[in-house]
């Protein structure tokens, strides 16, 4: 059985869950969520998992976009450091993955899947560019910008991005 514990505000604080040994009658009781804490604007600013991972995310003060998520385990070792960088229409550009060293890692879930499908089935022709449209098809000098439907307008009126052939996704 999972038990959910709230904050006044209805938001998630706790998550514990008890599993019942039909042989022996005794109950195994697991702690999925230590805690979970929220700023006034009800953005979480730090996690603590049942297995003691402590992350603590950081937002942009002026948009309220993630700036950084960093992840320590129990013994203050670093498991995540992320910093996300936005393009001009809002969507994640780049995170790096460790900041210090700058392992890069740039678009969404689609781009980079996108890319590795691309580099897969015609490797080489198309290059990934962190900046600008985001393909350019080298067999035909073709540039393709991949987008949401809503960012669309915004991409196809940005200097630069005039002749790239914009492919929606939802």
């Amino acid at each position: 059985m999972l038990t959910n514990t709230y904050d006044s505000e209805g938001n998630l604080t706790n998550a514990t869950g008890v599993k019942a040994v039909a042989a022996s009658g005794q109950n195994h009781r697991y702690q999925y969520l230590q805690s979970l804490l929220y700023d006034k604007f009800e953005q979480r600013v730090q996690v603590t998992q049942g297995n003691g991972v402590e992350t603590v995310y950081s937002y942009d003060a002026n948009t309220r976009r993630l700036n950084n998520l960093n992840a320590v385990r129990q013994g203050n070792s670093i498991f995540q450091n992320l910093a996300y960088s936005y393009d001009k229409v809002g969507e994640r550009e780049a995170y790096l993955a460790n900041p210090a060293k700058g392992s890069r890692f740039t678009g969404t879930a689609i781009h980079r899947a996108t890319r590795e499908a691309l580099e897969e089935s015609h490797p080489g022709r198309f290059q990934y560019r962190a900046r600008g449209p985001d393909f350019l098809d080298t067999a035909t000098g073709r540039e393709i910008e991949l987008t949401t439907t809503k960012g669309a307008a915004e991409h196809a009126a940005r200097p630069g991005y005039g002749n790239a052939t914009i492919v929606t996704h939802d």
